[in-house]
């Protein structure tokens, strides 16, 4: 059975609240790569298509899928 390399690419944003408090968000971004290392590389490159600012990678860990199967 063939398994795919995902990682969870944990990411934290800060953003501004309505009242005007920093407020820190955390996000989870599965990305397709060969190691943490080409993970976080590729989130990087997504963030910075997108125009995100004020991103931390926090870690990127390994996922084993057999299968991915829709969109």
């Amino acid at each position: 059975m063939k398994t795919f390399e995902w990682y969870d690419v944990n990411v934290e944003f800060e953003i501004e609240s309505d009242d005007g408090k920093i407020k820190t968000v955390k996000e989870t971004y599965l990305v397709n790569a060969l190691s943490p290392t080409e993970a976080e590389a590729n989130f990087n490159k997504f963030a910075e298509e997108r125009q995100f600012h004020d991103f931390r990678v926090k870690k990127a860990v390994e996922k084993k899928y057999i299968d991915v199967i829709g969109r």
